[in-house]
């Protein structure tokens, strides 16, 4: 194991590239994990246990994170939809370059644990 739950889960990749584009949202508002727990009413390691995905978000915590980051929720959906496997691990190794250090691990963590699915295909 690399840190990383292994999630049994067909959607797995994406939901990696929407983590992804929630850390790059969060570090392009130049905000800590600790200032977006405080405005979200929330613990610092509601934050880190997310963006690790040791935590999954739902569909309102998702529009919350959003909001106070002032990203385009609905643009990273479409995002993550449009994303095929491999394009998906390309992005996820180009945002590794583009991150912080302070963050760089967390990038890592996500690259190490993907595992290509067999097919992938858009719902």
């Amino acid at each position: 194991m690399n840190g990383i739950p292994h999630v049994k889960s067909i959607h797995k990749t994406r939901y990696q590239i929407l983590l992804a584009l929630l850390l790059e949202a969060r570090t392009a508002a130049g905000m800590t994990q600790k200032e977006l727990a405080a405005k979200l009413g929330r613990q610092q390691s509601f934050v880190s246990k997310t963006e690790n995905g040791e935590r999954r978000l739902d569909v309102i915590e998702f529009m919350d994170v959003c909001r106070v980051l002032g990203a385009d929720g609905v643009g990273m959906l479409r995002r993550v939809e449009g994303a095929t496997a491999e394009s998906s691990l390309l992005y996820l190794l180009t945002r590794l370059a583009a991150v912080p250090s302070h963050n760089a691990g967390v990038m890592r963590k996500k690259i190490r644990s993907y595992r290509a699915p067999l097919s992938f295909t858009a719902c």
